[in-house]
């Protein structure tokens, strides 16, 4: 059977009321998918009949399916993994848009996604404003455990000569820069009431780890060469 074909009689599937029917679609669709020649032909169909967004849809469905999420996430895996240049613009907002909701269980997967997309298709990533979610985490207390990642890949994309044009020096690095530029007071109020000294409180922990993050990132970045001439390449300074 032809490979259109085969799309075009599972897509029905994809969008049938019963979740497991979906899930059940998914696993199908990935099962097929596989390496070298065959595989490219297989996305750029996938591509062509607009199963994409079917699997975006799915991939942002309501948080009791996670079954079916799962298995959009595993699809989407499978075709980085064989040839990442052919994922679509779909595909990534929709991970985008997963990865900036915090309440989201599947927010920091979807998040580590992004930062492998930025490096293996950058073209793609620019397109569908990815890079600003990156540098926008750096300093998000939320997400301490994998800043040093998403920080490597930001410096990956410096390093290259070919994706270094897609960091602009003026807008991106100075989001990295803003905890240290920024002005802010720290200390307790004066003549306040108690609920307002907590918020204060609260406030200054937030802005004190989003400068503790600044520090390390910077640091990072000043590792290397490409990240010295970044920012010191800042006409205004």
């Amino acid at each position: 059977m032809p490979v259109s074909r085969f799309l075009k009689c599972m897509r029905p599937f994809l969008v049938h009321q019963s979740k497991t029917m979906r899930t059940a679609s998914l696993r199908i669709i990935r099962s097929f998918l596989q390496d070298g020649d065959n595989g490219t032909e297989y996305i750029q169909q996938i591509i062509n009949l607009h199963v994409d967004f079917f699997i975006a849809r799915s991939l942002e469905r309501e948080k009791h399916s996670e079954a079916e999420r799962v298995q959009a996430m595993k699809l989407i895996r499978a075709i980085m993994s064989i040839n990442c240049d052919l994922l679509s613009s779909t595909i990534l907002l929709a991970l985008v848009a997963c990865a900036e909701n915090q309440d989201d269980p599947f927010c920091r997967v979807c998040l580590e996604a992004v930062c492998e997309i930025a490096v293996r298709n950058p073209k793609l990533s620019v397109k569908c404003h990815s890079l600003r979610l990156m540098f926008d985490c750096v300093l998000d207390p939320f997400h301490q455990g994998v800043q040093e990642a998403i920080l490597v890949s930001i410096m990956y994309l410096l390093n290259e000569d070919t994706t270094r044009v897609v960091i602009r020096p003026g807008t991106d690095i100075q989001i990295i820069l803003a905890p240290l530029t920024n002005t802010f007071g720290l200390g307790p109020l004066r003549n306040v009431t108690k609920e307002k000294e907590k918020e204060k409180e609260k406030e200054d922990e937030g802005i004190m780890k989003r400068w503790n993050a600044c520090t390390k990132a910077i640091i990072t970045v000043l590792k290397s060469w490409s990240g010295v001439i970044c920012l010191a390449s800042d006409s205004h300074g």
